[in-house]
């Protein structure tokens, strides 16, 4: 009987996922794991980060987070009512100099937490498995030796601050990231929403978050002004609405003439909105992990950010598929349009090339005062071969 190793449950954000969890499953199964047989768990429709395990399971309904918003590895509420949620924004002083300022929603709110729902479901799966399975729980720290690298997180007890919580990112040189591909089923779920096999695509995240930094979410009358300016101006692209519900404005239905992919069975919907977005012209939203996915796909990206976050957002392209990155949080429609026109005016989809091991210690290095590292530095050389197998697990 083939031993067992299982990665999750996963239950961060989206964006997290891909950056620092989903390739360093990957490059586990394709190495020490390789003859292991391999369970990874996330939301549902998560699949298609995982294409080399042999079991996916998504997580059951029960586990549904509600009004709880994703933070790294965690959530908001995740033990004694923290950590809270916040928004970012800038706040301008004297001399028109501006800061940015934090600000917590809900300070005195007290909502059930939400570690112990993940400890109960990774209990049921303990017993299913069985005690010769190894286990990566990212909610928790994970020690590796071997291959010199801490991951996971880490509170006290009783945390009574978001500083109490403490996260390590998986370096990017640590892991396998490769371009994303849509399966079978997301293809035809993408005809079965009324897309035929030539046409080309506008992809539109247009971000709509309550919690945990709404600052980042571009005002609908903007996305509603846009829209029409794409429609007249690209007539021959079919302008496509992506996101998820409760996340996203437009959840309630799209302008009329674009494609609907938020309203998409869940354990599909992710499979559906790659397969579009590898035959996207170009995909315009906020910085957010939804635009790091979609140049993962190829998709050129039209995006925007508070000034001096570029070289971030440049570094987080981790396949250097073409980009605008603008240099505000809240540009002009006329803004955005121009910057589509640019983009559009290169011919077809971006061009893009896989991240060499070195290519991916040069990005940890980068945004090592960013995301929280914790990993040994190994000589460039020494990553090309067999991943080290893992010899310490504290979970």
């Amino acid at each position: 009987m083939r031993p067992t190793v299982f990665f999750g449950p996963f239950i961060g954000e989206f964006g997290w996922e891909f950056k620092f969890w989903q390739g360093w499953v990957r490059r586990m199964c394709r190495g020490p794991f390789r003859d292991h047989w391999k369970v990874a768990a996330s939301f549902p429709g998560r699949h298609v980060f995982y294409p080399d395990v042999d079991e996916f399971w998504p997580h059951p309904p029960h586990l549904a987070v509600g009004t709880v918003s994703a933070l790294g590895y965690i959530t908001d509420y995740w033990r004694n009512g923290w950590p809270k949620p916040n928004r970012r924004f800038e706040k301008r002083g004297f001399f028109g100099r501006s800061r940015w300022v934090k600000e917590t929603f809900d300070a005195a709110d007290h909502r059930p937490d939400v570690e112990p729902r993940l400890v109960a479901l990774l209990e049921e799966y303990r017993a299913k498995l069985g005690a010769e399975t190894t286990w990566f729980v990212p909610w928790r720290l994970n020690v590796i030796d071997d291959d010199r690298m801490t991951f996971g997180a880490t509170y006290p007890d009783r945390p009574a601050a978001d500083e109490d919580f403490v996260q390590y990112s998986i370096p990017f040189h640590r892991q396998a990231l490769e371009l994303l591909r849509a399966s079978e089923a997301g293809r035809k779920a993408l005809v079965e929403q009324g897309a035929t096999d030539a046409t080309e695509f506008i992809a539109i995240f247009p971000r709509h978050r309550r919690l945990r930094r709404p600052d980042k979410n571009w005002q609908q009358d903007r996305w509603d002004a846009l829209l029409p300016r794409l429609r007249r101006r690209w007539p021959q692209l079919q302008i496509a609405i992506l996101g998820e519900p409760g996340g996203a404005f437009y959840e309630d239905g799209v302008p009329a003439g674009c494609l609907d992919l938020i309203n998409v069975p869940p354990d599909v919907r992710l499979d559906t909105q790659i397969a579009l977005l590898q035959r996207a012209r170009v995909a315009i939203g906020t910085v957010s992990g939804a635009i790091i996915v979609a140049q993962a796909t190829g998709a050129p990206t039209v995006t925007w950010d508070y000034p001096g976050r570029r070289m971030q957002a440049e570094t987080l392209n981790f396949f250097d598929t073409p980009m605008i990155c603008l240099d505000r949080i809240d540009p002009s429609v006329e803004t955005v349009e121009e910057a589509v026109a640019t983009t559009l005016a290169s011919a077809g989809q971006g061009q893009t090339r896989l991240p060499t091991p070195g290519d991916l210690l040069r990005r940890t290095k980068a945004l090592d005062g960013v995301f929280r590292f914790k990993f040994e530095e190994v000589p460039t050389g020494s990553l090309a071969g067999e991943p080290p197998r893992a010899t310490l697990l504290n979970c």
